[in-house]
């Protein structure tokens, strides 16, 4: 695994411009006059991600790069679905979390942890969604593939719990700094957002490498 990480790099800093884009407009709540931002910028960094994504799978698979709308017409409804399904979940347990919490202050290191479990449970899961154009299937042969392969993805999973905690920085430095106030912390939040991006990029290239490499054991799960 380490050398598929080690081979991730040049790929995934090939398309920088899209990782820097995605973390500028996918951070996930921006204060006051740029709240309206945030949607807005969600939606713009959901549709580069598919892109990218696509883009990245499409490198190591093939020679030939579809433009990004075949890209998009191609990708866009199981990463839709794949996405809701994974998300959704984390989201009804991080919810139901923080109303059986008894300090406010613990409810992001909560929302963390349950994302980091259903993150790391679904590794595999995007990369085998744009491999194979599945959804549904796309997670269960996921989830399989980890437990079955787990020892070997240790160094991917150790990746994605630093891109979480990457995350986290500014809901410390608030914690730990309020009167910087809220508006004090944007900066941080837009270079941990795109740092943690960067890392989940390294993370899908390097699971759809060897995905690629195993791709009869897939064949036999699917």
């Amino acid at each position: 695994m380490i050398q598929n990480i080690l081979n991730s790099v040049p790929l995934s800093n090939k398309y920088y411009i899209y990782v820097i884009f995605i973390g500028v407009l996918g951070v996930e709540m921006y204060p006051g006059f740029l709240y309206n931002f945030t949607y807005l910028g969600l939606f713009i960094s959901y549709i580069l991600e598919i892109i990218l994504l696509g883009k990245l799978t499409y490198s190591i698979t093939s020679s030939t790069l579809p433009s990004n709308t075949s890209i998009l017409k191609e990708k866009w409804a199981n990463y839709l679905i794949v996405t809701i399904l994974v998300i959704l979940p984390s989201f009804l347990i991080a919810h139901l979390a923080s109303l059986l919490s008894f300090s406010p202050y613990s409810i992001p290191f909560i929302e963390i942890g349950i994302s980091f479990l259903m993150a790391a449970l679904t590794i595999y899961v995007l990369p085998i969604a744009f491999l194979k154009n599945e959804n549904i299937k796309a997670i269960l042969v996921g989830v399989y593939y980890l437990f079955t392969n787990f020892t070997f993805s240790k160094p991917i999973l150790f990746m994605l719990l630093a891109a979480l905690f990457i995350k986290l920085i500014p809901v410390l430095i608030i914690m730990s700094f309020p009167f910087m106030g809220i508006y004090g912390i944007i900066p941080t939040m837009i270079a941990s957002n795109i740092v943690a991006t960067y890392i989940f990029i390294l993370i899908f290239s390097a699971a759809t490498i060897t995905l690629v490499q195993n791709n009869n054991e897939i064949q036999e799960q699917a």
